[in-house]
């Protein structure tokens, strides 16, 4: 099952909220025991960068902050390592 949230298809689970001050994307994703997870970004849902790695599943929802200033548009997506 997929949401969305500002144009974005998410999947079930993932929470995205987005702060005008200071302009910074709140990513919040459940994570599973024993699960690794990476975090990508992309300004055009194309080209994917690497933003964080190695994140480690505890059973609890994962949160991060990542600054989107001077960003036209950052889209971000979660997977598994």
């Amino acid at each position: 099952m997929t949401t969305q949230a500002m144009g974005i298809k998410l999947q079930s689970g993932v929470r995205f909220h987005q702060q005008s001050s200071p302009k910074t994307a709140i990513f919040t994703f459940p994570g599973a025991i024993g699960t690794s997870y990476r975090i990508e970004d992309s300004p055009d849902m194309n080209t994917w960068s690497l933003v964080e790695s190695g994140i480690a599943g505890n059973g609890s929802v994962i949160q991060r902050f990542y600054s989107t200033r001077n960003m036209a548009r950052r889209y971000f997506r979660v997977s598994v390592e």
